[in-house]
């Protein structure tokens, strides 16, 4: 019997997704499933079992807690998933928060969803914008670092402004 690349499991881990999840990850997407489906009252568990493709995840962070003023360090809180779900003709940013305080268990989640991003062939890496200056009551620079640059920072994609 041979399994296909999709069915292959990549990394497991428990983590707090609202409640304590399962989650897996395989080389294209990922899945969670509550590990306690009903609450101590015996109603059913609000949280139901999920799934995120990975080809809409356009960044992976680590979260930390710093102390006011920190650059860098502090403690590990888990993985961020930023994606984009479509509502209606829409897209919009979603963030997914995978809370977990291992540090080593966070940066084993981390490299392997880097990774799995990377191997995307149809991921851009670098983009040429052009921008029109007199569109949208000449707001349209203003837009476009606002709003749009962020993202593009965040998916690590170059960009060249025109």
């Amino acid at each position: 019997m041979r399994l296909s690349v999709s069915m292959v499991c990549c990394t497991r881990g428990i983590f707090k997704l609202g409640r304590r999840v399962t989650a897996s990850c395989s080389p294209d997407r990922l899945t969670w499933i509550p590990i306690t489906p009903r609450t101590p009252t015996g109603e059913p568990c609000v949280l139901q079992p999920g799934v995120v493709l990975l080809q809409d995840v356009f960044a992976v962070k680590v979260k930390r807690r710093r102390a006011a003023g920190q650059q860098s360090g502090g403690a590990v809180l888990g993985v961020a998933l930023f994606c984009c779900r479509r509502m209606g003709r829409r897209l919009e940013e979603d963030t997914l928060h995978l809370h977990n305080a291992s540090a080593e268990h966070t940066q084993t989640w981390y490299n392997t969803l880097k990774e799995l991003l990377a191997g995307f062939s149809s991921r851009p890496r670098y983009l040429k914008v052009f921008i029109n200056p007199s569109s949208h009551k000449k707001e349209a620079v203003h837009i476009y670092r606002e709003h749009v640059a962020p993202l593009f920072k965040m998916a690590d994609i170059r960009i060249d402004i025109t």
